[in-house]
């Protein structure tokens, strides 16, 4: 399983949708029902969890958006 992959489960787990049909592309939060600001939490949490990896209250200001989200765990990730 690819870290794109993984991090399509992941956001699954999160808010509870079914990704199977989804591409990285369509985790936005404008595009999954339920992503507010504590299911974002929930998701840090999980990607942490997922990828062992930590991040500081500067990196989860800075994720404005889905795809800042990504990006962020792709790099810590190392697959990115």
């Amino acid at each position: 399983m690819t870290t794109e992959d993984k991090i399509i489960k992941v956001i699954g787990i999160a808010f509870d949708k079914d990704m199977r049909d989804m591409s990285i592309a369509d985790c936005k939060p404008e595009k999954i029902e339920g992503w507010d600001s504590l299911g974002f939490l929930n998701l840090i949490n999980l990607f942490e969890d997922e990828f062992n990896i930590s991040f500081d209250l500067e990196d989860i200001a800075g994720m404005a958006d889905g795809g800042d989200t990504m990006l962020k765990v792709l790099k810590k990730a190392g697959g990115g």
